[in-house]
């Protein structure tokens, strides 16, 4: 006859089952914490949205207001000098640099409410052709960032539900041990970044997740017959470009973040991008016309302005790659800008 205590023997690996498991997910959540959140075990590409985030926070806890804010892919990071711009700026106005590698439209939407408690005077969106006519999706390390570092209230994440797919708002709310368990790439990507930055002589990392002023990266242009195979294999991305539903989207969030901005009394400038003549001539009307249309016509609707700085780098050597600025396209592209922002009356 089965005893109580038999009972209890029988069941004993699912009761142990039933503690360990929780305990094991327990214990991992907490070193992930540990490690990647409060270490910032992080490659410095997902650091620096996060260093971004906490620079607004603070711009906004010091009270500091109508300065300058460029947002931009890694076109703006290589190519935009701040201090270059600043010395055409009135007194006690300041540009800073948010450019973060693969940024767009759905990018900057997750950077929404610390920009706008900033109280920046104006800010620049940076668009390349990729960006506006085929951006790139958020991806779910950038989703775990916004979500697990907090970027955005509850009220705004609301507000910008029709502007994501069913899974990205999912997964933004999804509840912290769901965020940490999500942060187990982290570490591993953190080691792989740091073995590239140890063997490339050519990559400058120091410094650059809190770099808002030039936070470039490239100390070298790229040359000879690794240059031309990029010139190819971007003039055929070009070619083969077509917007569809990604540009259907990327107009939607331009058009939500323009208003969100201005409802802060922010002045928003649409920019095109400076663009390599080697690779768009001859491709003016397939991939250049179409993009410079549609930001021109997104700013006449929304009342923000159209700057097109697609041609304002016009030799070969402005750029240290198929699409990077070099050095020379740095400092060319930075003098104009200032310029170009002297000339505009300071919101007050």
């Amino acid at each position: 006859m089965t005893t109580i205590r038999d009972s209890i023997r029988a069941f004993k690996p699912l009761l142990f089952l039933i503690w360990v498991v929780p305990a094991a997910i327990g214990l991992y959540c907490l070193a992930a914490y540990v490690i990647v959140v409060r270490g910032h075990v992080i490659a410095p590409s997902h650091e620096r949205i996060i260093c971004i985030k906490e620079f607004l926070d603070s711009q906004a806890a010091a009270g500091k207001k109508g300065d300058i804010c460029f947002l931009g892919s890694s076109v703006t990071i290589e190519g935009l000098d701040c201090d270059i711009v600043d010395r055409s700026l009135p007194a006690g106005i300041r540009s800073y640099n948010l450019g973060w590698t693969g940024a767009g439209p759905r990018q900057w939407l997750l950077m929404g409410p610390a920009l706008r408690a900033s109280r920046p005077g104006t800010v620049v969106m940076c668009t390349g052709l990729g960006t506006i006519m085929q951006g790139a999706d958020l991806r779910p390390d950038t989703i775990t960032i916004a979500a697990t570092w907090r970027f955005l209230p509850d009220a705004y994440l609301k507000q910008i539900e029709p502007l994501l797919t069913p899974a990205q708002y999912e997964q933004l709310k999804a509840p912290m041990f769901q965020q940490l368990l999500a942060l187990r790439s982290f570490p591993p990507e953190a080691a792989d970044t740091f073995l590239q930055e140890v063997s490339r002589a050519d990559l400058r990392y120091a410094g650059y997740v809190t770099n808002f002023k030039s936070p470039w990266v490239r100390r070298e242009s790229v040359d000879g017959e690794k240059r031309s195979r990029e010139l190819h294999m971007q003039r055929n991305r070009l070619r083969s470009m077509k917007s569809g539903d990604s540009l259907d989207t990327s107009v939607r969030i331009v058009r939500s973040l323009v208003s969100y901005l201005q409802q802060q009394d922010c002045r928003v400038i649409l920019l095109l991008d400076p663009m390599n003549p080697e690779v768009t001539r001859g491709l003016e009307d397939q991939a250049v016309g179409p993009a410079r249309r549609t930001l021109a016509d997104l700013a006449k609707e929304t009342g923000a302005l159209f700057w097109d700085h697609s041609g304002i780098l016009d030799q070969p050597d402005d750029f240290a790659d198929s699409v990077h600025p070099s050095l020379l396209g740095r400092q060319t592209w930075s003098a104009a800008l200032g310029r170009a922002l002297h000339d505009l009356p300071m919101p007050h």
